[in-house]
Order: structure tokens, then sequence, then C-alpha cells
């Protein structure tokens, strides 16, 4: 009869042997969660201001800011709307200028002007305070966890 460890068991004990590996991961993504954040703040504020965009966060920063909602507006109506970047089939790294197409207005048809991008948002349906601490443990140990177990069906 063979032995098998379980999940738990195997978590703990890839933590005890490389602790400081998965110390140096969660600094990392620490960083870069505080990171996203800076990058959307200034983006919306040069955006807010009228102000020339030098860049264009991706999909992957606006989420991990925790600023999944993406407003727009229609320059010819006049109609505002929304996008929940969550929600989209899109590649993570995809420029939120290259969703501007998507989001044109289909009222102002044959040939409507391109929507506005008016800013990134908060979920208000997210209440829960932001932890970055706990936040990024739990992204490496999903990582870990997903390469531990690709491991074990290549094997």
């Amino acid at each position: 009869m063979a032995h098998t460890i379980g999940d738990r068991q195997r978590e703990r004990r890839d933590a005890d042997i490389n602790r400081e590996a998965i110390s140096r991961q969660e600094t990392a993504v620490r960083e870069d969660l505080e990171l996203a954040g800076k990058i959307v703040e200034v983006w919306n504020s040069r955006l807010a201001a009228g102000r020339e965009l030098f860049f264009t966060p991706t999909i992957r920063a606006a989420v991990l800011a925790h600023a999944p909602v993406l407003t727009f507006a229609c320059p010819a109506c006049r109609v505002t709307g929304s996008a929940d970047l969550r929600k989209l089939d899109r590649h993570p790294q995809t420029p939120l200028t290259s969703l501007i197409p998507s989001l044109s207005c289909q009222r102002c048809g044959p040939n409507p002007p391109f929507a506005k991008l008016t800013g990134l948002h908060e979920d208000p349906a997210d209440n829960q305070p932001r932890d970055l601490y706990w936040e990024a443990q739990g992204i490496v140990r999903r990582a870990r966890n997903a390469a531990s177990r690709r491991q074990r069906d290549e094997g």
C-alpha cells in the first residue's frame, strides 16, 4: 500500500523548506500591488485633469489596484457607461486604450465616435478593507499550489 502526502502536509513542508523564497515572492508581490495602485492613481489624476496620457495601465494593473471598473462616455450623445474588467475575456496585459473601439456607443451608429475613458474606480460591492500583506500571501500561495498541481499532473 502506497502512502501519499496530503495537500496541507505538502504545503507545510514546502513552506518550511522554501521559507526565504516564499518571503521574497510575497515581498515582490506586495511591491507590485503598491505600484499598480500608484499607476492607476496617476493615470486617473491625469485623465481627470485632461492632461496628456504618457502611458495606459493594463487590465491586470487595474485589477491588482482594486480598481476594476472602467468608466467611459460617448462624446456625441454623452451617454456614460462602465465595464467590469474582471468579466472581460481579454488577456490581462491588454492596455485599457485598446478597449475603446468595443466600448464605443452603438446608438450613434453607423460610424460612432470613439468612447472617451473617464477613469478606473473601485467596485462598490467590494467593501472589504485592503490588506496588502494577506493579499500578497494569497497570490503566492495560489501560484505555488498551481505549480505543484502542474508538476503532479505531468509526472
